[in-house]
Order: structure tokens, then sequence, then C-alpha cells
């Protein structure tokens, strides 16, 4: 009788490594070589962590002025206000750091959905160009 092995407390990469390993041969013309069951397991486990997704560069880079922009704003914007508008009142100055952050935030959001309609419509034009190629060719 096969040992029952304990799963619920194995990380799943680990638990379908152990599977693999286990993993007899289903006929019985192949062989089958624990040894080479050890490595093409861990040949196909570096190839499921080799898979990094594509992140376009602008995206990169609009997140990271976004983030930049999030630091900044709302403290130079308390220091400025605290200094020469509202002079000394922390309250009121603080209250205009947290406008500076939201509005950093919305604009953030805005530049992310005019991203989202441009990338559908560039979609919907290479549809369109796609379609008309084809009812040309035929």
């Amino acid at each position: 009788m096969p040992k029952k092995t304990n799963t619920k407390n194995i990380p799943e990469s680990d638990l379908a490594v152990r599977q693999r390993r286990q993993k007899v041969p289903e006929s019985k013309s192949e062989s089958y070589d624990p040894a080479t069951a050890d490595s093409d397991a861990q040949h196909e486990e570096h190839e499921e962590t080799n898979r990094t997704p594509s992140i376009p560069n602008n995206v990169v880079r609009k997140l990271a002025i976004f983030s930049l922009l999030l630091l900044i704003a709302p403290i130079s914007v308390y220091f400025v206000s605290l200094k020469c508008v509202f002079v000394g009142s922390t309250a009121a100055s603080a209250i205009t750091a947290v406008v500076a952050a939201n509005v950093v935030l919305a604009a953030w959001v805005y530049a992310a959905w005019i991203e989202d309609d441009s990338g559908q419509q560039e979609q919907e034009r290479q549809i369109t160009a796609n379609s008309i190629k084809n009812a040309k060719e035929k």
C-alpha cells in the first residue's frame, strides 16, 4: 500500500515537483528511472519559473513618474503652504497636502483610463484594417 503524504502544508510548487517525481509510466514498455524523473521535474520547474510577463516600457515609465509625484508633491505642497500660504497653520497645510495627493492619484487614474481607451481603439483599427485586407484578397 503506498504511503500517503500530508499535502495540506506543502506549497503548491513543491507538491507539483513531488507528484512529477512519483509519476510512473502508464505503459509497461516505458522504463521508469527515478534519476531522470528528478531531472525532468527540475527542468519543467525551471521552464515554468522562467516565464516573465512582458510589460511595455511606457507603462513602467508612467508608473515611475506617478510614484515619484505621489512622493514629492504632497510633501512639497505641505511645506510651501506652511511657510508661504498658511503661516504656521499645520492643519491647513496638511489638508492641502492631502488634496495634492488626491490630485496625483486622480491624474494617474485618468492617464490609465485614456491609455486603456487608446489601446482599445488601436485594436479596433487593426481589426478593421485586417478585415479590409482580407476582403480585397478575396
